[in-house]
């Protein structure tokens, strides 16, 4: 049962058609006369099951704060240096990036 529970929800939760669904259980072995039930059911509830499925998902409600920095070293020997003007060593310029 926990096989079927479990096609039934992912269908759900992928909006399969009722065809691959019933095509699905037939394979897995299941008499036509079960798998028929199963998808009437399927076909019958599936908004709702969704609906619910929904409803019980884990989600972030709200990104409180981000903060995210890059830094990468650049240089090269036309451009993306700096040459320092007390000692006169070049040195490859810092780009930080926040958001």
């Amino acid at each position: 049962m926990a096989v079927v529970e479990f096609l039934l929800s992912q269908s759900c939760k992928h909006q399969t058609s009722e065809k691959v669904f019933s095509k699905d259980l037939l394979q897995m072995g299941m008499a036509i006369e079960n798998a028929n039930a199963i998808v009437k059911a399927f076909v019958d509830q599936g908004e709702h099951i969704h609906r619910v499925q929904k409803q019980n998902s884990m989600r972030v409600s709200q990104i409180q704060g981000l903060d995210y920095s890059l830094s990468y070293m650049m240089a090269s020997s036309s451009t993306g240096s700096i040459k320092n003007p007390e000692n006169g060593v070049v040195q490859p310029l810092d780009i930080s990036v926040k958001v």
